[in-house]
């Protein structure tokens, strides 16, 4: 199949389109994820970390994007409040998210997440 030069156009123009959407809907998501870092710390004190991971900080968040967040030393039992907490905090934004207890996580996926993620609390 061959691509027409007006076809490489058009989809380079989507292509930037996309980008420039998952750009303004990352600068949504940010402050959006700190917000909900401080909630979950003022409900948990105890709590020794949120990390913001996933697409959000390794440059590929788009339109379809959540926010990943993993939280350190929130009790297993308080997790679906935590999550009520988060989506509360993120409701005027849209942008759905998702919520782990880092310590339920695989040794390697908490390294990685301490790693490469972005410790917002």
């Amino acid at each position: 199949m061959r691509v027409t030069a007006s076809q490489r156009r058009h989809w380079q123009e989507r292509l930037a389109l996309e980008r420039e959407a998952g750009s303004l809907r990352l600068a949504r998501a940010l402050p959006a994820a700190r917000r909900c870092a401080a909630a979950l710390q003022r409900r948990w004190p105890q709590i020794q970390g949120v990390w913001l991971f996933g697409s959000a900080v390794e440059g590929r968040f788009g339109m379809d994007s959540d926010i990943d967040l993993a939280v350190e030393g929130l009790p297993n039992l308080d997790l679906l409040e935590a999550m009520a907490e988060v989506e509360a905090a993120a409701a005027e934004d849209d942008i759905p998210v998702d919520l782990v207890r880092l310590e339920s996580l695989p040794p390697h996926w908490q390294r990685r997440i301490r790693d490469r993620g972005r410790l917002l609390q």
